[in-house]
């Protein structure tokens, strides 16, 4: 026994770290806190997350979905993500009045067959899909009321904090109980195999397996009790038994579907650090600003200007000011004649608009401007 352990706890090693790497996809923003304080944003692409026992992870996506009292504006174009403006040309529109086909297949949702997005929850293209229908459903002058309902439950800070409430004390406990795994079986157990300690192994072995029967039966319990499908049920009971290494850090496989149905914002605003959470929104709010003024589509206007309204209910939680959030930056460089006001790259003189966000530059001595 001795002897198979020392071979085998490399592997278990290896099944750990693996299991701290997540694939962002496009499209997707992720909170992530080691210790359940200090949540910072991750970009997409692979990210090696979750190696402390007590680490928690929340994942959302971005909006690809706009509806308004006509239609719906699907997402189509990949090259979105990359712009920082939300251009009309990226997006399809299918009127409510010509009643378009609306499937989802897994996570995807699909209009007319000729557009697909990928909304990385089953459970949400299932949710959107029943709300898109229900609008398909209802006289043009009655969309606009459901539709913003819609909408602004995404934002609903008070709801998520109720949710966390209600979940968060078996996670005190899985983070006690996965801490304690976490040391008996990276500390405790190479100590024993490798330098000797004097503890009995064959005991040593019961106790981590009742400590991880405990982790299987709490988070049982916690499944059975939750209403919220998107925990992913069954499959996290099998994820932890066929790799137990999983279970000395189970709450952010818990965590990270918890909130996929609210903007990431709303969830940043929740639990981030209002230093973390004002960049983001500030950011946010500017590339709605210059969005709608950009726009010569009066229906989609409205639908960004109804996501920039929810998200100035933020304000005070950021403390930031509506004046502060198109403030002119801090000039870095002396011989700077201008600046984008979006991305608040500095310009010499000669340039009028920034090649990357396509906009007119601001003059460092210009007033400063505010939110209309």
């Amino acid at each position: 026994m001795h002897h198979l352990l020392e071979v085998l706890f490399p592997y278990i090693v290896l099944f750990y770290v693996f299991d701290c790497f997540l694939y962002i996809k496009s499209g997707q923003a992720v909170l992530s806190s080691h210790f359940g304080t200090g949540y910072r944003f991750k970009e997409p692409g692979f990210r090696f997350l979750g190696f402390s026992p007590t680490a928690r992870l929340f994942i959302s996506s971005n909006p690809t979905v706009y509806a308004s009292p006509k239609g719906i504006y699907l997402l189509t174009s990949a090259d979105q993500q990359k712009s920082d403006i939300y251009r009309l040309d990226a997006y399809d529109f299918f009127a409510f009045d010509a009643n378009p086909a609306i499937e989802t297949e897994g996570s995807l949702l699909s209009l007319d067959k000729r557009s697909t997005i990928d909304l990385h929850s089953p459970v949400l293209a299932k949710q959107t899909l029943d709300y898109l229908n229900a609008f398909c459903n209802l006289p043009e002058g009655e969309r606009g009321r459901e539709i913003e309902k819609w909408v602004r439950s995404k934002y609903d800070v008070a709801e998520i904090k109720k949710t966390w409430q209600a979940s968060s004390q078996y996670f005190s406990v899985l983070d006690t109980m996965g801490a304690l795994l976490f040391m008996a079986s990276f500390i405790l157990l190479p100590s024993i195999l490798y330098i000797p300690l004097p503890i009995h192994l064959p005991m040593f072995l019961i106790w981590m397996l009742v400590m991880f029967a405990a982790v299987l039966l709490i988070s049982g319990i916690y499944l059975t009790r939750s209403r919220n499908p998107a925990k992913g049920g069954l499959r996290r009971i099998l994820s932890l038994i066929l790799s137990p290494a999983t279970a000395a850090h189970p709450v952010h496989h818990f965590t990270k579907h918890l909130f996929y149905s609210y903007d990431i914002l709303a969830i940043s605003a929740a639990f981030s650090q209002p230093s973390e959470f004002r960049k983001q929104l500030r950011q946010e709010l500017k590339i709605l600003h210059f969005s709608i003024h950009q726009n010569a589509n009066p229906d989609f206007t409205e639908c960004l200007r109804l996501r920039r309204t929810c998200l100035n209910g933020f304000l005070e939680i950021a403390g930031v000011s509506p004046d502060d959030v198109l403030a002119p930056p801090s000039q870095r460089d002396p011989n700077a004649h201008s600046y984008c006001p979006l991305c608040e790259t500095e310009f010499l003189k000669g340039v009028d608009g920034c090649p990357d966000c396509g906009i007119l530059l601001e003059t460092f001595n210009i007033a400063s401007h505010s939110i209309s």
